[in-house]
């Protein structure tokens, strides 16, 4: 069971991301803040931008997004600039 609960302990915090035509928002935020409190995570709540996600999916590769080949892994320097591995 502990191993299961190994991944929490990278996290410092439970953020829902909402979008105005998804519904019973109240009740995924009621989860959200279950499940934030059950894992011991400060919560809180931004809105989505629905073109970053359509983007996304898509396959739109900008500057917004950052794509690690198979195997490999990110870090930041001491300068904060994303390096891959």
């Amino acid at each position: 069971m502990s191993l299961e609960d190994t991944w929490l302990s990278e996290y410092q915090s439970a953020k829902l991301i909402y979008w105005d035509h998804v519904g019973k928002l109240k009740e995924l935020e009621e989860t959200a803040k279950y499940i934030a409190e059950k894992a011991n995570l400060p919560y809180s709540n931004i809105k989505g931008n629905e073109k970053f996600l359509f983007d996304l999916l898509a396959g739109v590769f900008d500057k917004r997004f950052i794509k690690i080949p198979p195997g490999n892994y990110i870090d930041i320097n001491g300068d904060g600039e994303i390096i891959i591995f």
